[in-house]
């Protein structure tokens, strides 16, 4: 017995909710946490000095070119011949990385604000979070990235 591969249209369904999951989750954080330290119902007990606040602020930068470097190489990875089920396996691997290294300078500055109550880094991880929206995956993003031609194209849609 063998398990039903599934078509293009519920492999990009998956990459979709599979992003909307990961921004629901730093959207969520960045709420209850600002909930939380809004109506003082915890108590922010650390004083980070200015120049370490100014120094993680750089996070976001660092998760932007260190996925755009990684998502880039394992693109590159991926054989031109291989079967357009291998490509898109490949790549939903590589998005998966892409996310998960832009999802985490967001969450670190979401702690440092919770601990801290630092206003300036709940507006970076915003900054984030909004950028991480961009990152949302489409059909277009999907061919080029890939640099698929017509007929992978039409093997694509005929999965």
């Amino acid at each position: 017995m063998s398990i039903a591969q599934p078509d293009f249209k519920t492999y990009f369904k998956t990459l979709q909710i599979l992003h909307f999951a990961l921004l629901g989750g730093q959207l969520l954080m960045t709420g209850v946490f600002a909930f939380l330290l809004h109506y003082h119902l915890v108590q922010t007990g650390i004083n980070l000095p200015t120049n370490i606040i100014y120094l993680t602020l750089l996070l976001p930068v660092l998760g932007f070119l260190g996925s755009n470097f990684l998502f880039k190489t394992f693109l590159k990875r991926i054989p031109d011949k291989a079967a357009i089920r291998e490509k898109l396996t490949s790549y939903q691997t590589a998005l998966i990385v892409r996310y998960a290294i832009l999802e985490m300078p967001t969450l670190m500055l979401l702690v440092l604000y919770f601990l801290c109550g630092n206003q300036l880094l709940i507006l970076a991880a915003l900054l984030a979070a909004a950028y991480f929206l961009m990152m949302k995956p489409s059909e277009i993003g999907l061919i080029q990235d890939l640099e698929l031609n017509q007929e992978q194209q039409k093997q694509m849609y005929e999965m």
